[in-house]
């Protein structure tokens, strides 16, 4: 980051306007932090985002939040302290695999989709209850969760099991994590399902998924109002 931009976050640090961007790799955490704070087909202002320093300075709505997209858990240890103001899980229900999803679906989807979500639990009950773990230790508190199930372009056909998995079973691992941390004690926590809709996702679509501008761009509003919202929240409570 420039000195200026060093300096601003610096400055947002002081005033717990940050929020953790965490998941599994390929989920999607890079691409929903884009979209967050803007990008050049969006009227927001994106000021800075990169894997290298993995810090991202925008503006949501009428607040301005520090976005930390954390590429690897294990890596908040290296920071000073860690006291957001929430923390965004990104999952993509199951697809992780780099290969294409066609191939995907040609080599059996749902036992992917199965070893995948296992895995999601994984990361739950180590790498997220780790991020919980180290907010304990700077004694602080979170307002809210927010889980954002990405790439719905890929699973729109199967949209309702994949809400009635994520509203049930994955919430029901989270909470369970959520529990055994004084920081996430009064955390609300909220899910949205959405598509950044990545040209390389798109292009290789399941051929039964359904998935149209309509749908994305009222999925995309949800997941911001419900973000809007939560931050607004955190920042009247300072």
């Amino acid at each position: 980051m420039n000195a200026a931009l060093s300096r601003f976050a610096e400055y947002l640090l002081g005033r717990n306007r940050e929020v953790l961007v965490v998941g599994p790799h390929g989920a999607g955490k890079t691409s929903l932090v884009a979209l967050l704070v803007g990008s050049p087909e969006r009227t927001q202002p994106r000021l800075e985002s990169s894997k290298e320093n993995a810090t991202t300075v925008g503006v949501l709505g009428t607040n301005t939040v520090l976005f930390h997209d954390v590429l690897d858990v294990k890596l908040l240890r290296q920071m000073p302290r860690v006291s957001p103001m929430g923390v965004i899980i990104v999952v993509a229900n199951g697809f992780y695999e780099a290969r294409n999803p066609r191939q995907q679906a040609a080599g059996g989807v749902t036992e992917i989709l199965h070893r995948n979500r296992h895995a999601e639990q994984i990361f739950l009950k180590e790498d997220v209850d780790l991020c919980f773990h180290l907010i304990d230790r700077a004694r602080h508190r979170i307002d809210w969760t927010l889980t954002v199930v990405n790439k719905a372009d890929l699973w729109w056909d199967q949209r309702t099991s994949v809400e009635e998995y994520y509203r049930h079973d994955f919430r029901r691992t989270l909470l369970d994590v959520m529990r055994r941390h004084p920081s996430t004690q009064e955390a609300m926590p909220i899910t949205g399902f959405m598509s950044c809709r990545i040209q390389r996702f798109m292009e290789s679509t399941l051929p039964s998924a359904k998935f149209d501008d309509d749908e994305s761009y009222r999925l995309k509003d949800d997941v911001l109002g419900k973000l809007k919202s939560a931050i607004s929240h955190s920042v009247s409570e300072q």
